[in-house]
Formats: structure tokens, C-alpha cells, sequence
């Protein structure tokens, strides 16, 4: 018997500034548009260029020289694009704040002594020429600003752990909260992984950055978390192992495919007596001539919005008939 289908909400093409545009990464904002970083083909290539480091293939953590990067902020309404300034950030992600200033974070950061490490963190204000660069810490999993313009930062087991020379032999990085939450000029707030904790982040699956609250999702446990505003954590069981993107509305929560699943496979799920009870497997209806092989996922809140190189698609957890 075949899934019960989740069908989208809308569907747009993407609009890029010309044909010689490449999109270097895709976001959603608090607001609801669209975000897409662009740069030329060269830069594009240079922002996701890899190296060896020891036995292994690893992303580099800033391109040799800097890169010219665009923002494609759109809506329903249409497209704006903001020219930014040249950065030497990889592997980056993109979000903006609420009056239209920009940020771009790069996954990676190394560290090479007390005088030398990647700030791989970019604050540019709104029509600025330059950037205000910061460190973020590496092994960046997800980044979403909220509604008040704070910063929230997730990682995986790299950047808990340490890498690239952080922890081991340089200090302690950023990433070993596991979740953090700056403030808009980049001063940390917050961190999950404190000694008063009574869960440890050993790698952060997905975050959903909502007006709800922030949500994320993360092993070992992979149980659900909700920071609420004055940072309080509370913790729900779900019987999900090996999802990384999910959309909630405080009380439905679906998630994407758990391990060697299909990546059309979704789980919806309910809260009840302070756990997540799963109700049945959905299938992501993708329009016709897209294959799942090439969509990238943004959630937000109780949005999925679904990327390709062309489209913009967004499924709505309101049009899902479930409890």
C-alpha cells in the first residue's frame, strides 16, 4: 500500500540574477522569502573546493583569495538582488536579518595558533561595502536567525568534538555547545552543552529556527528540543532515528527519511504525554521532472520548503489531514 502523498503549497522558479549565475546556497528567512547566495561559476566552484588533510578529503576552510557573492532575497512579490562584499567564506550558509542586513557563515574554521584561525563569520550590514567577520567555530551543521535577530548555530560531531585543530592542540571551539545562540554583533548568549545540562548535543541531526521557539534534533539521544526565549530547555522522546530536516507546529511534528530510507519518506508524528507518538509514513510529492536526488530542505517552522536548482517548492504542515 503506497504512503499517503504531501502535496505542495506552491511552487515557483527560482530567479537569478543572469545566465551566469551558479547558486552557492539556498535558506529561508524569519519572513518567509526566499534566499539564495549566488556567484559565477569560477567562485562557486572555490567556495566548495576540498583538500587533503592527513587521510581523508575534508572541505577547505577559506578559498585562497576572496569571492564575489550576491543575495537573492525573494518573495511571492518578486526578487531583490544585493551585491555583497567579497569574502573568502566556503561551505557557506546564508540568512538575513529583520531590516535587510546579511549573513554568511562558513562550516569549516581551522586553527593554526592564538593569532591564526578562520573567522569564518560574516555581519554586513544592509548596502555595506564590507563585512564585519567573526568566528562562529567549526563543524556548522545549520544556521537561522530568529525574529528578534539572534543567531542560532548547530554542529555536528567535528565541530563538538574538535577538529581542524581546535581541542586538539588548539582551545576549546564554539562547536563543543553543540547548539549556540549569538547575538546580532556575533557575542555568544548561550550554549546547550553546559555542565547543568541534562542532555549532551554529541551531533546536531536538524534545527528548526521557529516563531514558536527554537527546535532542534540530535544524537545520541534523538530526542526533540525546544529553547524558549529566556533559553529553558524542555526534551521529547520520538521514535525517530537518523532524520535531519523537520517542520513542526508545537504539537505535529513531521519529519524527513530516518536512515536507508528513501528520501521522499516522511514521518508524521503528534504530541502526547510528553512524547512523540508516530501516526504514518508520507511521501513527498515532488512536481513532475524533479528527482529526489537533486532537492535540497529548509524547514522552518511548520514550513519544508524544498530547493532545486531551478524551483522553489513549499509544503504546508496545515495541509496535512493527520492527528
Amino acid at each position: 500500500m503506497r504512503n499517503p502523498t504531501w502535496e505542495p503549497i506552491s511552487v515557483e522558479t527560482l530567479a537569478l540574477p543572469d545566465s551566469k549565475a551558479s547558486i552557492v546556497a539556498t535558506s529561508v528567512d524569519a519572513k518567509g522569502n526566499a534566499l539564495l547566495l549566488t556567484a559565477n561559476r569560477d567562485d562557486q566552484a572555490n567556495a566548495s573546493a576540498k583538500e587533503t588533510r592527513g587521510i581523508g578529503i575534508f572541505p577547505k576552510s577559506r578559498s585562497a583569495s576572496d569571492l564575489d557573492f550576491s543575495l537573492v532575497v525573494q518573495s511571492g512579490a518578486g526578487a531583490e538582488t544585493i551585491k555583497l562584499p567579497a569574502m573568502n567564506i566556503t561551505f557557506p550558509y546564508v540568512d538575513q536579518f529583520s531590516d535587510g542586513g546579511s549573513l554568511l557563515v562558513g562550516a569549516r574554521s581551522s586553527w593554526r595558533s592564538k593569532e591564526d584561525f578562520d573567522l569564518n563569520g560574516a555581519l554586513i550590514e544592509r548596502g555595506a561595502k564590507t563585512a564585519k567577520r567573526v568566528c562562529f567555530g567549526d563543524g556548522i551543521e545549520d544556521v537561522g536567525i530568529d525574529c528578534t535577530d539572534r543567531i542560532w548555530i548547530s554542529y555536528f560531531d567535528e565541530g563538538v568534538f574538535g577538529n581542524f585543530g581546535w581541542s586538539h592542540p588548539g582551545p576549546t571551539g564554539l562547536g563543543a555547545g553543540g547548539v549556540n545562540c549569538f547575538d546580532r554583533t556575533g557575542e555568544l548568549l548561550w550554549q546547550h552543552n553546559r555542565e547543568e545540562a541534562s542532555e549532551h548535543i554529541d551531533d546536531c541531526y536538524a534545527m528548526n529556527v521557529s516563531p514558536l521557539g527554537v527546535w532542534f534534533y540530535f544524537y545520541t539521544a534523538f530526542k526533540v528540543a525546544r529553547v524558549t526565549d529566556d533559553f529553558s530547555v524542555e526534551y521529547i522522546e520520538t521514535p525517530i532515528g537518523g532524520s535531519h530536516s523537520f517542520v513542526t507546529d508545537g504539537h505535529r511534528f513531521v519529519f524527513s527519511s530516518q536512515y536507508r530510507e528513501p528520501d521522499t519518506t516522511f514521518h508524521a508524528t503528534n504530541l502526547y504525554k510528553g512524547k512523540l507518538v508516530h501516526r504514518r509514513k508520507l511521501s513527498l510529492s515532488l512536481p513532475a521532472g524533479i528527482n529526489a536526488d537533486e532537492i535540497k530542505m529548509r524547514a522552518r517552522g511548520n514550513k519544508l520548503h524544498v530547493f532545486t536548482d531551478k524551483n522553489w517548492i513549499v509544503y504546508d504542515l496545515g495541509s496535512l489531514d493527520y492527528e
